[in-house]
């Protein structure tokens, strides 16, 4: 069998975990040359199979080889000549000197020191600074004034960078990336595909990239889509389409009940703030914003990536300690008057990539979305009525089988739509969903959106930030768009 020019193959690989198959007989050869996109539903084993190809996963048959390594049994070797590095799930980000942050650290942090640097966090991959190679990346990057900065007080694209670095310095062969454009703008995604586009031009580097995508790098020339665990399609030619048929599916009767019978105690302002800003030391990270939502509404909230849109939400998810400063009433009362955080977060269904980030605990699918009803993450016998619905939002979605599953064992995609449901499942008078379909195929983002369309009420209000207007449910009727101001646009 001739080996030229082949980088990796996959022969006949079979991966298991807890004895199911979550990866089935994949053939596949990477040559040189060739750039990849992996392609598929949600759930369909992409990520699974970029960590088996980085030995993540045990091959339970058939063969993976990598015939360009000099030592093929020298895992330190085939550990820096093939990378893989994600912008989703990144559990591992704040692992070692900082592995006790919470959620809410991610923004008391600005008020405080001796967190790791960017530096400390490159270090911990073997970043040299006296490395001229390793020093042209951080340059190329544009990370190099950052490197003295607290890795938690980076913006989210100074973070992605950052990511993208500490596998780049090592000069891997392959790079996998997965799920790259979560929660990038327009802007940053196109700006992405040219960094990619530049890098592969001056770099002998394969790239594979996994997720869902609007537009691809140009230098990707191979497509392998998978289904279920299984190769559906690959080659230089295929072309996945991204139509996706208008979701019929009913709502499940308890689910349509449940939601629809909610009447708000709350009138008049659900949330109003006047002269809001917030600063990091003598810069504000944007304008003084003036902003009324009424009870019933359902508003998008814009901006380009580092505008602050996360920022303004966790004032009013009560997270961020500058929000006493500033004039924020929520459900009549201001911020700061009396209420507890708890009283506060008791009135409010959240979700956010950044508690993805910070979620350290491996609770079943189940758990994690009951653990919904009690805005701490606890284990807890949810009432027979609620269950209920949980189970028919399981079978919805099409998620019954995985109910039982560890966080762990879940894909990133059902990872989100289990934090997704979870926001929901308190039937909260205010729900704020923060890119909350990252990761997530069309198909379930098509029918998320016709469950909040279908079942939420008059009665709910509702906050959506995302950077595809396609993914924004039908009853969102208002826009709130935070300007670009010189500091947020250094912080994309």
């Amino acid at each position: 069998m001739i080996m030229d020019n082949i980088l990796v193959r996959f022969d006949q690989v079979t991966v298991k975990f807890q004895d199911e198959i979550i990866l089935n007989n994949i053939n596949w050869d990477i040559h040189e040359g060739s750039h990849w996109a992996v392609l598929g539903p949600m759930n369909a084993g992409k990520t699974i199979l970029g960590r088996t190809l980085c030995g993540h996963y045990y091959v339970n048959s058939g063969k993976l080889v990598f015939p360009f390594l000099p030592d093929k049994e020298n895992l330190k070797i085939r550990n820096q000549q093939v990378k893989m590095v994600s912008f989703t799930d990144q559990t591992n980000l704040f692992a070692g000197v900082n592995a006790d942050h919470y959620y809410q650290q991610r923004y008391n942090a600005f008020d405080s020191d001796g967190h790791m640097t960017a530096l400390d966090y490159l270090k911990h991959h073997d970043f040299d600074p006296t490395n001229s190679i390793q020093m042209a990346v951080i340059e190329k990057l544009e990370l190099k004034d950052l490197l003295c900065l607290e890795r938690i007080k980076l913006s989210s694209g100074q973070t992605r960078k950052l990511i993208l670095a500490s596998a780049l310095i090592e000069e891997p062969t392959i790079l996998w990336i997965d799920n790259p454009h979560a929660g990038l703008d327009a802007s940053s995604r196109e700006h992405f595909n040219l960094l990619i586009d530049q890098w592969v031009r001056h770099e002998s580097i394969t790239i594979i990239l996994s997720g869902h995508f609007d537009a691809l790098p140009t230098c990707i020339n191979h497509f392998l889509y998978l289904e279920e665990g299984k190769t559906k399609s690959i080659g230089p030619d295929f072309i996945p389409s991204s139509t996706v048929r208008p979701n019929s599916s009913p709502i499940p009767s308890h689910v349509k009940e449940y939601f629809t019978r909610f009447e708000s105690e709350y009138s008049g302002p659900i949330i109003s703030m006047n002269n809001v800003s917030i600063k990091y030391a003598d810069t504000n990270i944007f304008k003084p914003i003036a902003w009324e939502v009424m009870s019933g509404e359902k508003w998008a909230l814009v901006g380009s990536n580092g505008s602050g849109k996360s920022t303004l939400l966790s004032c009013i998810y009560a997270d961020h300690p500058q929000v006493y400063s500033n004039e924020i009433m929520l459900f009549g009362n201001r911020r700061g008057s009396g209420e507890s955080i708890w009283e506060v977060k008791s009135k409010i269904g959240f979700t956010s990539p950044e508690i993805q980030t910070y979620y350290r605990y491996n609770f079943s699918a189940w758990d994690l979305v009951i653990s919904g009803l009690w805005d701490r993450f606890v284990v807890k016998q949810a009432p027979p009525e609620i269950e209920k619905v949980v189970f028919q939002l399981f079978e919805y979605f099409g998620i019954t089988a995985h109910k039982t599953k560890k966080y762990k064992q879940l894909s990133t995609g059902m990872q989100r739509l289990c934090f997704f449901l979870r926001a929901l499942i308190k039937n909260p008078p205010l729900l704020l969903f923060d890119e909350p379909y990252q990761a997530m195929d069309d198909l379930t983002i098509t029918k998320a959106n016709h469950l909040l369309d279908k079942v939420l009420t008059v009665n709910h209000t509702v906050i959506f930030i995302s950077h595809f207007r396609h993914h924004l449910p039908g009853i969102v009727k208002h826009v709130f768009s935070i300007p670009q101001t010189k500091l947020n646009k250094a912080r994309n």
